[in-house]
């Protein structure tokens, strides 16, 4: 049991019909109708330096509303066209091979929704069989899809 009155500064515990105490509060007493404030969290300081540097950055109205015409330097810098260059090739951010053959494994799990350890053995044995030949995504997922969409589940092995 606890024992800490409203105009206490100290606490008192009693157990088992042993009171020990006074324990007093690491910060000293909090006088009545004042309350410690809560630590902030990581958002809420997040949140304060983007409303500080929002009030030390101040851009003009016309810069924007896009309104060429008022001549200002702010509005032509937001209006100008960013000058743009197309890929030649494909996306040079998509990988067209896998890593090695454990990220081929995951990723025909992730596309299956199941653990492979769950297949029976002549199904795993495609797929060993399926990545040891290649790491390309999308020759081993062809070869996966068509394996595991034919007419017999997977029973029947696609070449």
């Amino acid at each position: 049991m606890l024992w800490w009155g409203l105009f206490d500064s100290e606490l008192y515990v009693e157990f088992e019909d042993k009171r020990y105490g006074p324990y007093h509060s690491v910060n000293g007493p909090i006088p009545l109708g004042r309350y410690r404030s809560f630590k902030k969290t990581k958002q809420q300081k997040r949140a304060e330096r983007i409303e500080v540097l929002a009030g030390e950055i101040k851009l003009p109205r016309a810069a924007l509303e896009n309104n060429p015409n008022d001549g200002s330097l702010a509005a032509l810098a937001l209006v100008q066209e960013t000058p743009k260059t197309a890929f030649v090739d494909p996306d040079p951010f998509i990988e067209f091979t896998f890593p090695d053959r454990v990220a081929a494994k995951q990723a025909i799990a992730a596309e299956l929704g199941l653990p492979l350890a769950k297949l029976n053995q002549e199904q795993r044995d495609l797929i060993n069989q399926v990545v040891a030949e290649t790491l390309n995504k999308r020759l081993i997922l062809e070869q996966i899809h068509a394996f595991f969409n034919s007419p017999l589940k997977g029973k029947q092995h696609v070449k």
